[in-house]
């Protein structure tokens, strides 16, 4: 094999290897992001649930917009579930 085709080679490692490291960042702050949401809507009393509607402006709202009221309780078990 001559320097050229290694030299190639090892920058093609070299990129997949930064690709793969990236996601893998990528996913493990997402996955704390959703420990951490999960774990603050276990413990928190102070409201009742979350809205999937309830911050967007009127005017910025579709016409048919489906509001979705999850519980604290239907908020953590399912999302944690579903992420983690």
């Amino acid at each position: 094999m001559d320097e050229a085709i290694k030299s190639n080679a090892k920058e093609i490692l070299r990129l997949g290897i930064a690709k793969i490291v990236k996601n893998y960042t990528k996913n493990a702050l997402l996955i704390n992001a959703c420990d951490v949401s999960a774990s603050r809507y276990e413990t928190l009393r102070s409201t009742d649930g979350l809205s999937t509607t309830q911050n967007i402006p009127v005017q910025l709202r579709l016409d048919h917009e489906i509001d979705y009221q999850y519980t604290n309780d239907e908020l953590v078990n399912e999302k944690r579930d579903r992420f983690i």
